[in-house]
């Protein structure tokens, strides 16, 4: 079924950690305010219906699978990309799917929120409209690249020419988080 709340809320620290080292106040300050406003939701909500970490917990372990693969990326480009932006996105890309699912905790099934889907589309819309509003535009354009194509659910298609670098970021991170499943973190290290 998943992660023990032990194990959820240690990960969730380390996820703390991270939005903690975001150094413009008021970014972290916003990541904050969701990480506590939800952090129920957020700590018990799978991070797919099906393809990956698709379990009690999963979320917060893809979360923090993707923070672990953007230390490696910004220690290699560190000097081109703002870590700020990183790690917001990486908290935030599917942070909107504890609204898009609901979750069973006592039988593991996952389903739709079909109410949420009417009204937002799907978990990147969710968090791109929340960055905008806050005028976050890097992080919401990252948001909206995070799954590539817009056959896949992008709102913005990585095909699309003279894109900024760094919108390819937060793609490639979910990716190699979202290929290697149900890995753990500790075998990532």
């Amino acid at each position: 079924m998943g992660m023990s709340e032990e194990q959820r809320e240690e990960v969730f620290s380390k996820i703390l950690e991270y939005a903690n080292k975001i150094q413009k106040q008021d970014l972290r300050e916003f990541i904050l305010s969701l990480l506590n406003k939800y952090n129920k939701e957020f700590k018990t909500a799978p991070a797919a219906k099906a393809m990956h970490h698709n379990y009690i917990g999963g979320l917060t372990e893809h979360t923090y699978e993707c923070l672990k693969i953007a230390d490696t990326v910004l220690s290699t480009f560190y000097k081109k990309v703002d870590a700020d932006i990183v790690y917001a996105a990486c908290i935030l890309h599917d942070f909107g799917k504890i609204h898009e699912y609901n979750f069973d905790l006592e039988t593991g099934i996952i389903s739709y929120n079909n109410d949420f889907i009417k009204d937002w589309i799907s978990h990147s819309q969710w968090a791109f409209t929340v960055c905008m509003s806050k005028g976050y535009k890097d992080i919401a354009k990252m948001v909206a690249a995070h799954h590539g194509r817009t056959e896949w659910g992008a709102i913005i298609d990585l095909d699309t020419k003279d894109l900024e670098p760094f919108v390819y970021l937060i793609h490639h991170i979910d990716d190699l988080s979202a290929k290697f499943g149900k890995t753990s973190v500790n075998d990532l290290e």
